[in-house]
């Protein structure tokens, strides 16, 4: 929308005559001059406006299509597949859907019916079947050994922490996860409830066939810029026979142990600095942190 207002200030001629005539006929001619002129200024700023547009476009055609070509990385080794991603758009939001399922397997069977936090400029939300199907994939029947833990924290966060280190050279053990859901997560209640199915374990020469539940629930809690996950109660561990003795026991009592310091009373999650891999990224804050019926919903601003 424009608005064009002019004034004619003076007329100079030395006749007065002259300048009688000229005054009436430039109030004459005046609102035709107005329009010509308003709609010249609608042109021009139209033009830029385009002009504008148009670069803003062709600059994210440009990101979008390298974001788009860019290789996306692939667990091949362990079979796990690549999720399906889509996007679309409304007037006023952005979305990106994916879905982590094998032919095999089952993904959520409906959308999340969280409410969306109002205050929140991004909300991301996971359902616990994304989780559980890349996990059967990865720890299916896989057998996994102290010894290897040094190895499985520098591919999965690129250092050893001193306390992995030592486990990995303490004495052996190892412990099978079941062939089909070795882990179960739920997302319910505002919780997150973390189970283990194991078939097999050892320690040293010793060894116990006995299908084995190990249990741990958390509740998250956002404060001073770090997201925490705090243990409800002890760690629960169940077996399906049950068979006596003093090796029992012991390897009983090991694999507690164990699992008591993997599941700490508290986790702190690493805050995830966006502006570290593109600066032009602003700064994202947790808003709202919401679980229940399966869903995890995470709003940031």
């Amino acid at each position: 929308a424009t608005n064009l207002q002019t004034s004619i200030n003076s007329i100079d001629h030395r006749l007065r005559l002259v300048r009688r005539i000229a005054s009436r006929k430039a109030a004459e001619q005046k609102p035709l001059a107005d329009a010509i002129a308003e709609g010249r200024m609608q042109t021009r700023v139209r033009n830029q406006y385009d002009q504008q547009v148009n670069q803003q476009l062709a600059e994210s055609n440009v990101r979008l299509a390298s974001l788009q070509n860019q290789t996306r990385p692939e667990m091949t080794r362990l079979g796990l597949p690549k999720p399906q991603l889509s996007y679309y758009s409304t007037s006023t939001e952005i979305h990106g859907v994916a879905k982590q399922a094998a032919a095999f397997q089952l993904a959520a069977h409906q959308p999340s019916r969280l409410a969306r936090p109002a205050t929140s400029e991004l909300v991301v939300e996971a359902h616990e079947s994304a989780l559980v199907n890349a996990l059967d994939i990865v720890l299916g029947d896989r057998t996994i050994r102290n010894a290897d833990l040094d190895e499985y924290a520098l591919q999965a966060t690129g250092k050893v922490s001193e306390e992995m280190k030592a486990e990995a050279e303490g004495e052996p053990w190892s412990i099978t996860m079941a062939a089909y859901r070795p882990v179960a997560i739920e997302f319910d209640d505002g919780q997150v409830t973390v189970k283990l199915r194991i078939v097999r374990m050892t320690r040293g020469d010793q060894g116990l066939n006995d299908n084995a539940i190990v249990k741990a629930v958390y509740r998250p809690q956002y404060a001073n810029g770090v997201v925490s996950l705090i243990r409800q109660g002890p760690v629960e561990i169940s077996f399906t026979q049950a068979e006596r003795g003093f090796r029992m026991i012991t390897l009983r009592s090991f694999l507690k142990g164990k699992f008591d310091a993997f599941f700490k009373e508290q986790l702190d999650l690493d805050r995830l600095e966006l502006a570290a891999s593109n600066p032009a990224m602003p700064r994202l804050d947790v808003d709202t942190i919401q679980l229940d019926d399966g869903w995890l919903q995470v709003g940031l601003r």
